[in-house]
């Protein structure tokens, strides 16, 4: 089961910063007061955003990530312009108000299947590695991710959820492999190291980091997690959070897939396990609240090869991997 507030506000609320990121095309921050989302999304949930409330052209709102709790009273979201919609909002100003939605949909499960439990040898599981995979402006679902599993208590209304302990957090690891066509798409790449032990960057043209495909980098590595996870089976439990483009995704899925069939396959170790890998998903949508079926996907019923149709905004955007043998 994922993870959503269970309850959302929806207002207009004011702009407090819209800057553009230095030496990024067309990618802004904007920054929102408002006293509700910043202490109650969790990771992987969005937020439907209008330009002005009293416009009707664009009629409907956009759909953004929530990027991070910037204070108590503020959120901020990262979005590049490429359309009518996200061109009208990087004009917004300082002081301005925007119509605000969320939090929507289903954030990232950080509390694993294996997190507290034993395993076959009776040992107590009491470390986690947590692998963040991103494409571009997929960075931003994840960006608040450390945080929100290294604070031991996550303290939120009590409306909406019971306190989430994690335990052992303090002694996890983080990892992130970040990849993008250019350098000016890898997003704070000069101070994002902060938040994790070990950071790996990846470009198509080869202007940062590793040339080529960011999915290629982190399986060239992948052996070094399962080695760590076999010399560590008492204690260890790996986990992987990804968002990017529809290719990126769909190559990482078949990639683990492979990867399994090759290498682990009568392993009750099989990296394509619930909660295993979560996928947060890009598509487009209109409403934001699972009415319209616009954003509909095939998902994989019961780890077989039957399907059935679910709703990006309301069923994920966060999905685990095995469901989505059919993503393409």
């Amino acid at each position: 089961m994922f993870m959503k507030t269970k309850k959302i506000i929806n207002g207009n609320c004011e702009v407090t910063v819209n800057l553009k990121i230095k030496d990024t095309e067309n990618t802004y921050l904007l920054r929102i007061k408002n006293n509700f989302i910043p202490q109650n999304f969790i990771p992987g949930q969005f937020a439907m955003v209008k330009h002005n409330p009293g416009y009707s052209d664009p009629l409907l709102a956009r759909p953004f990530s929530i990027f991070r709790r910037f204070n108590e009273n503020e959120f901020e979201i990262l979005y590049r312009v490429c359309g009518k919609g996200t061109d009208l909002l990087s004009n917004i100003k300082k002081g301005d108000y925007v119509s605000v939605t969320g939090p929507l949909g289903n954030g990232f499960n950080t509390l694993s299947d294996f997190q507290g439990l034993q395993n076959d040898s009776g040992a107590k599981i009491v470390k986690n590695i947590h692998v963040l995979i991103a494409g571009g402006i997929g960075i931003a679902p994840l960006f608040s991710l450390p945080d929100f599993i290294k604070n031991k208590e996550r303290k939120v209304n009590e409306s909406t959820l019971n306190p989430l302990v994690i335990d052992g957090a303090d002694d996890d690891e983080f990892i992130l492999y970040y990849g993008s066509k250019t350098e000016k798409e890898l997003y704070f790449r000069y101070s994002i190291h902060s938040d994790y032990d070990e950071v790996y960057f990846a470009t198509d043209d080869g202007s940062f980091g590793y040339k080529g495909n960011i999915v290629d980098l982190l399986f060239r590595n992948i052996n070094d997690y399962r080695k760590q996870n076999e010399k560590s089976a008492e204690q260890l439990n790996v986990n992987f959070y990804a968002c990017g483009p529809k290719p990126m995704l769909s190559y990482l899925i078949n990639k683990f897939e492979v990867y399994n069939k090759l290498n682990m396959p009568n392993s009750n170790k099989d990296m394509l396990n619930k909660y295993a890998i979560q996928v947060s998903l890009e598509e487009h949508f209109a409403c934001g609240i699972g009415v319209c079926l616009g954003c509909v996907v095939k998902i994989n019923s019961d780890n077989s090869d039957n399907f059935v149709f679910k709703r990006v905004c309301k069923d994920g955007p966060v999905f685990n991997a095995s469901e989505l043998h059919n993503y393409c």
